[in-house]
């Protein structure tokens, strides 16, 4: 499961950088969120329903829990702001330090 998602991330990464390039000339500026287990209903249903799972998915983030939906929003409106208008092509982790095993 997190060696996957560790290759889902990096490939994603891969393609952010090479597009925020080709665009930038553009004023086009391509950014991604990247985030680890999120408080959703599909991770409720693949994580959440054995204590044990739950126990060991919220230890894979160092910061000892697991993240919410309104933090992921936040970090892609920051993208979205003016503040962010000099990033492009790259990936931003929203994964509470995210630890593959």
């Amino acid at each position: 499961m997190a060696s996957a998602l560790l290759r889902e991330q990096q490939r994603r990464r891969r393609t952010d950088e090479g597009r925020g390039d080709e665009y930038a000339h553009k004023g086009v500026r391509i950014n991604a969120v990247a985030p680890a287990v999120i408080d959703t209903p599909m991770a409720e249903r693949s994580y959440f329903h054995d204590a044990d799972l739950t126990a060991r998915v919220t230890a894979m983030h160092p910061l000892g829990r697991i993240g919410t939906a309104d933090e992921v929003a936040s970090a892609v409106l920051w993208l979205c702001s003016p503040g962010a208008s000099f990033v492009t092509g790259h990936t931003l982790p929203v994964d509470g330090g995210f630890v593959v095993p």
